[in-house]
């Protein structure tokens, strides 16, 4: 999830710093999703999904199952 996050900030124009500003988080919280050290809490999701314009199960499909 953390490449997609990545990639998605990039290709909407947002810095780190300017996500975690519309999020209301520090930057450093963005840096540790994107690298999957921490994982985004639901209510963040679902603001990420609507700011992307995605869906959250899009958001979620690296950690969809394939059986």
């Amino acid at each position: 999830m953390g490449e997609l996050l990545k990639k998605l900030r990039i290709e909407h124009g947002y810095t780190q710093e300017v996500l975690g500003d519309i999020l209301h988080v520090q930057h450093q919280r963005i840096s540790a999703w994107e690298h999957e050290i921490y994982d985004v809490p639901l209510p963040i999701l679902v603001k990420l999904s609507e700011l992307y314009g995605v869906s959250t199960d899009e958001l979620l499909a690296p950690f969809k199952s394939t059986h």
